[in-house]
């Protein structure tokens, strides 16, 4: 009887201790009965914002690594403070020490009236408080001291134990790659506490994910990489995704004259630029390599030349052979009177005073001088260094003809 009793107390006390335990939810919002534009206001918790640099509303996105839609807090500048989002919920009956959690992109500055703010933990998205109450209301207030736009989600202020965030993060909302580029730069998935992950592609036809993340590009066009975890007896349920863009692979670069790349030009809408990409070879008729107040170079140098009837062609901030910078020690490489050859996109600019001005964009040199300037010299195929043909692509060692490395150009045999 008594074996039974001492059994039958513990039980008891580990159902108080769970119920001690449990979490007591006091108040949450992840602003899913908001539609993008809305400003939170008033309410059950009396709900307060205020602009900042930029307007505080709700936003149909996930950038915060939440649920859509999710908080825009408004920015701060140098005459503006920052915006800011204000909650009050009645604490009346608490006892207890409340936990508050959210998930923010930036870091944002949090204060409390009505109570004591503990040490911030955080991991990736996902923050975390302690408060303790010294008051039966108690005010929070998010606050934007950055210069950029923050984005704030699923808020909650409880007591009890609460299951930890997952921590997931992929750092950012979107990234653009290029089908059969050598330098896309997906996204890595923060998982601090090695959590298994399942990975999803919304649009298939345009990239697959494998199950250990690893992204296959099929097609262009838009698809959502989403990691997720179920949750467990001590993390609770949660998911990361962005939006990922994927374009086509580059076509070669056409072979134009300064005449043909103005008649392009002349044919575009205002502002429009082209997406193909076009060598024009021309004759270097004005070299700008401009510099900064400290005399230092920008790294790229802007070019005039123009056709035979004497209309102008602007080339601006034109990069050096292999789409790297200029140096003080290869500016000279760049002559008045050289003639070049130079890869990017053509735009009809308008100017402030509505003046059609044509350049080439995104460009960079893909020769100086190419009659004279090549060398006949086999190129060592083991050297590491990245070659280049003469359209900018990148080749490997197997590739026949005339190329650049370390901005010197070579015939491979």
């Amino acid at each position: 009887m008594k074996k039974l009793l001492r059994l039958s107390f513990i039980a008891l006390m580990a159902m108080v201790a769970n119920v001690a335990m449990a979490q007591n939810v006091l108040w949450e919002e992840d602003f899913g009965s908001y539609v993008a534009g809305d400003v939170p206001a008033g309410g059950a918790y009396s709900y307060k914002c205020t602009d900042g640099k930029s307007a505080t509303k709700i936003y149909e996105e996930a950038i915060a690594q939440g649920t859509s839609p999710e908080l825009l807090i408004g920015k701060k500048d140098a005459s503006t403070d920052g915006g800011t989002f204000q909650a009050t919920i009645d604490i009346t009956n608490v006892n207890e020490e409340m936990t508050l959690t959210f998930k923010a992109n930036k870091n944002l500055s949090v204060s409390v009236e009505g109570g004591t703010l503990g040490e911030k933990t955080n991991n990736g998205n996902d923050y975390s408080y302690p408060i303790t109450k010294t008051a039966d209301a108690l005010t929070i207030t998010f606050e934007n001291t950055l210069t950029q736009n923050a984005r704030f989600d699923n808020v909650k202020l409880f007591t009890g134990q609460g299951k930890k965030a997952p921590g997931l993060s992929w750092g950012t909302s979107a990234r653009t790659v290029t089908i059969d580029a050598d330098d896309n730069n997906f996204p890595t998935l923060t998982n601090p506490f090695e959590l298994p992950i399942t990975y999803t592609s919304s649009e298939e036809s345009v990239a697959t994910i494998a199950a250990d993340g690893t992204i296959t590009l099929v097609a262009d066009g838009q698809t959502i990489i989403k990691a997720e975890f179920a949750g467990n007896d001590e993390y609770e349920a949660g998911a990361a995704q962005y939006t990922l863009t994927v374009k086509p692979a580059p076509t070669p670069a056409i072979d134009v004259t300064v005449a043909e790349a103005l008649a392009i030009i002349d044919g575009l809408e205002d502002k429009a630029q082209t997406e193909q990409t076009y060598n024009v070879t021309c004759t270097a008729n004005i070299v700008d390599f401009q510099r900064n107040n400290q005399g230092e170079l920008y790294g790229n140098v802007n070019i005039e030349t123009g056709d035979e009837q004497g209309h102008p062609l602007y080339i601006y901030r034109c990069k050096n052979i292999g789409n790297v910078n200029f140096t003080e020690e290869t500016i000279s490489d760049l002559k008045e009177g050289d003639v070049v050859i130079v890869c990017g996109q053509l735009k009809k600019y308008i100017d402030n005073d509505n003046m059609v001005e044509p350049r080439v964009i995104n460009c960079y040199l893909v020769a100086i001088n190419p009659e004279s300037g090549i060398s006949a010299v086999t190129v060592n195929a083991n050297y590491n260094a990245p070659m280049y043909n003469l359209a900018g692509q990148k080749v490997n060692a197997n590739y026949k003809g005339v190329v650049i490395q370390n901005g010197k150009k070579f015939i491979v045999k």
